[in-house]
């Protein structure tokens, strides 16, 4: 018995049809402000010492800057060098309460001055002197400080999103009224940086990648107050300002009206841009869409196709990857008259989409032409036809992924029509559509606009955005090639072109998909491939959020990957691995593929439309997203290519002299292979190193996990929400529960597994390296994972085949790494409510399917039976 999984559209039992407004309201922002950072103990606690502050006006002027500090954390001496300090370079000193109650709450609410910290949450976790959970679903898993005793002052309340990004808004107080509370200005250029550039630098490489005026110069030692250290606390507020005036140029290049501090992540930016052109939501246009259409729609819908074909045996290949393959397909699919359309027909028109399917073969797929007529959603039950699936893999697991069966099943199924033509082509038989409906754009959206952005004007109404955004970005690279390295036209263009590719992948699929789950249970209608009522997590539509577009995107890459793969296999060729846009392919099939492919190139410009990434390397891999590319020249390994996925959140464990460890890890596991290395080798190197790796406190659920260490402690003495420290991965139970052993973080994380540590579970101190889990296991359960979707075990594995018996329906897949050693998050299954009188009906393997007692079951048989003996009495009575 196999069960797979799809996804729905959610709405609150009663809802009304809610719509996103794009109508924004443009408020004077202050001219002020504050740029504040902190240093703290080097203890796991992490307490405040110092800070330093700078006010700005017009982002410009230094009005007044300062020190502060907590008397109670600092010995005379290192006061005494604070004030000495102070006086010689003529700035503010002032204890942290005063600063609190003078300097941040006259700026940041009475002014209502921009805040920055780099590192906000971090930061504004230790400026408070205690904290607590925050309640109600906007802050749902976050936390409230208290910066001061004073009442009247409002809490700060903090939501992180991982290490990306969070939310910080102002509490209400007397100060700031409920009815008329100001929420507060809070900017992390961590995050707007991450945003601009799609990397997570620190204040170091932000300043140079940015080439900030100032940049951050890193400190030697930590938590001893010298000169020197106060020197640099104030250098680091100003290379944070600096790195923000830097940012803030790039982000004017948008041309968005966008505030800065409401910038979360790229896709923030590529919505922006939307609503610049006055692009109006799909739910806003189509109000009366059908709910139950949506629903189909999102069961259709699934993600990348990521696998290894060719597993454990090294292969010479070449890697082919197809030129911004969700642009590519949008602009092919017609999707752009999607997003302009006055509103989306839909048009139930089974005979047509069949005919289309009997009609279309291999050689037709690169014929550009077809694809605007594939915007169809089909119902069929599916008869030894190959169609991508969600469900557990490895039933040993909970984790639930995405992978491309061949399946038989006695379900109803709703498939978008490329997928069907990828298994038409596949298995060269037609699928049987039972119904389908076309999706067809009406008319324009009157009032789009024409924009500036990034340089380019662009016309929504006449252009097509997707495509004017990768011929753009193809200019630039080509103009690139005959500018000087370093110079700073080349910089320009160099932003420039990354800029756009940002902006180029934030507007092309993501945000059509869009859900947020609001974690409160609800009552809720669920529209999927069945509908029904039940109590769960709603998961909100996001601005932008557009079924038809991402069941289609996703849909037709699979067809373009599908279609690379049978031509291979026609011609005697393997499809060695694929992973979501790319794929590795033997040499020698190269010219013939990117000859086939190039037919479909939708551009005006004579863009490649599959550009060869690396030639003649060798693949090695061992499951989806578990690979590694490299060169060999006798017995001498170059790397070429490494995945990090699995392991990228362990730290180094050879410290400074090691920093590229992975590719000494992978080389290691080729090592292995080959027969260079034994396994008795390779735990001598790996065995006497430890698994750590670097975890914050960004939630409440985490927060738990330290509960017992922070019990009968004030806040000073607790470990504290945004603290970072170092764990490991527990191997050695006491009680019968694993030791999950937290330190303080060091450097050089080796160094932990040798010292007392904290037991989270328990908040006891321990000391032993038998409680770390050793490098040397986690690398070997790593090179031994097993390749799910597929069948077999080393070379050439083969396609699944299943029997679906059973169909759940789920919500978003909702993974975070950074509670990868405690837990990792699955998506909520949505299931129908058994109601009482139903519960007789079950059979034994259904009851405990619903996970309902034998108790229970009894209970309501006998309910059942007396409610059928009192009905029979009344007929007796009435004859």
């Amino acid at each position: 018995m196999v069960t797979t999984y799809v996804r729905a559209y959610l709405k609150r039992l009663g809802e009304e049809e809610w719509v996103h407004s794009n109508v924004r309201q443009k408020k004077r922002l202050s001219d002020y402000s504050i740029f504040i950072d902190t240093e703290t103990s080097v203890d796991l606690l992490h307490n405040l010492k110092v800070g330093f502050y700078a006010v700005f006006r017009r982002n410009k002027i230094i009005i007044e800057c300062g020190f502060f500090y907590v008397p109670d954390r600092c010995c005379k001496k290192e006061i005494k060098i604070i004030h000495s300090f102070g006086e010689k370079y003529r700035v503010q000193i002032m204890e942290h309460q005063k600063f609190i109650k003078e300097i941040f709450y006259k700026y940041t609410l009475t002014k209502k001055a921009l805040c920055c910290f780099f590192n906000a949450p971090f930061d504004l976790a230790r400026l408070a002197i205690n904290g607590s959970f925050t309640k109600g679903e906007r802050f749902h898993g976050g936390f409230s400080f208290t910066l001061t005793e004073d009442k009247a002052y409002p809490r700060i309340k903090i939501k992180a999103n991982g290490s990306d990004y969070a939310l910080i808004e102002f509490g209400s107080s007397v100060l700031n009224p409920h009815e008329d509370q100001y929420k507060g200005r809070f900017l992390d250029p961590h995050t707007l940086g991450w945003a601009l550039s799609g990397e997570k630098d620190s204040l170091v490489s932000a300043g140079k990648r940015f080439d900030a005026k100032d940049k951050k110069q890193p400190a030697k030692e930590h938590g001893e107050i010298t000169k020197k250290y106060l020197k640099y606390c104030a250098r680091d507020v100003l290379s944070t300002f600096s790195a923000y005036q830097a940012m803030l140029e790039e982000y004017k290049a948008y041309g968005i009206s966008l505030e800065p501090e409401k910038v979360y992540s790229s896709a923030s930016i590529g919505k922006a841009v939307l609503r610049e052109m006055n692009f109006k939501s799909f739910e806003e246009k189509n109000p009366s869409f059908s709910w139950i259409m949506k629903g189909k729609l999102m069961s259709a819908f699934y993600g990348g196709w990521c696998q290894v074909t060719y597993r454990k045996a090294p292969i010479l290949c070449s890697v082919l990857d197809f030129t911004s393959m969700y642009p590519t397909v949008n602009t092919l699919l017609g999707l752009d008259s999607f997003l302009r359309a006055e509103k989306i027909e839909i048009i139930e028109d089974t005979e047509n989409a069949q005919k289309f399917l009997d009609k279309i073969e291999l050689k037709d797929i690169n014929n550009k032409e077809i694809y605007k007529d594939m915007c169809y959603l089909c119902e069929l039950v599916p008869d030894s036809d190959v169609l991508p699936v969600r469900l557990r893999f490895n039933q040993k697991k909970q984790t639930k992924n995405v992978g491309i069966c061949e399946v038989i099943s006695v379900k109803n199924f709703y498939y978008t029509l490329p997928d069907l033509l990828h298994s038409k082509i596949q298995t060269g038989k037609t699928p049987k559509i039972k119904r389908a409906w076309r999706f067809i754009p009406n008319g324009t959206q009157a009032d789009i606009k024409e924009v500036e952005i990034l340089g380019m004007k662009i016309n929504p109404k006449t252009e097509n955005i997707f495509a004017r955004l990768v011929e753009e970005r193809h200019r630039i690279k080509q103009k690139i090639k005959y500018v000087e390295e370093g110079t700073e036209e080349y910089n320009i263009l160099s932003n420039r072109k990354e800029a756009i590719k940002l902006l180029i992948n934030s507007t092309s699929y993501g945000i059509y998909v869009e859900t947020n789950p609001k974690h409160k249970k609800t009552k809720i209608n669920v529209f999927s491939n069945k509908f029904f009522t039940t109590e769960g997590v709603y998961e909100e539509s996001g601005e932008f959020f557009n079924p038809i577009m991402g069941a289609l995107i996703t849909s037709t890459a699979h067809l373009l990957l599908g279609t690379a793969e049978v031509l291979l296999r026609e011609n005697g060729h393997l499809f060695i691995y694929c992973d979501t846009d790319g794929f590795g392919v033997p040499p020698k099939a190269v010219p013939y593929l990117q000859n086939f492919f190039q037919e479909l190139n939708p551009y005006h410009k004579d863009i490649p439309i599959l550009k060869e990434e690396y030639s003649n390397v060798f693949f090695y891999g061992i499951c989806a997203k578990r690979y590694v590319l490299y060169t060999l020249n006798g017995k001498e390994i170059k790397i070429v290519k490494y995945s990090l996925h699995g392991l990228g959140h362990l730290l180094n464990p050879f410290g400074e002299e090691e920093k590229k460890w992975h590719e000494v890890v992978w080389k290691d596991f080729l090592k292995l292979h080959y027969g260079w290395m034994t396994l008795h080798d390779f735990y001598a190197k790996y065995g006497s190193l430890y698994a750590v790796s670097k975890l914050s406190i960004s939630n409440q659920e985490l927060h738990k996990r330290i509960k017992k260490f922070n019990n009968s402690k004030d806040y000073v003495g607790q470990i504290k929400p945004f603290g970072f420290m170092l764990c490991g991965i527990g191997t050695k139970a006491i009680n019968g529960r694993i030791v999950k052993p937290i330190a303080p973080y060091r450097k050089n994380a080796q160094e932990v597994p040798h010292l007392p540590f904290i037991d989270a579970e328990t908040g006891e101190t321990l000391c032993g390296v038998e409680y770390w889990r050793s490098l040397a296991d986690i690398l070997v359960e790593y090179l031994n994972h097993t390749e799910d979707k597929l069948e077999g075990d080393i070379g050439l594995l083969q396609r699944r085949k299943l029997h679906i018996t059973d169909i759940e329906v789920c919500g978003k897949e909702a993974k975070n790494i950074e509670k990868q050693p405690y837990k990792v998050d699955q998506p909520t299954i949505y299931k129908k409510r058994v109601t009482g009188k139903e519960i007789p009906l079950l059979t034994k393997v259904e009851r405990r399917k619903e996970g309902i007692s034998r108790q229970k079951a009894y209970y309501w048989r006998k309910k059942q039976r007396t409610i059928h003996e009192q009905e029979c009495h009344k007929i007796n009575d009435k004859h």
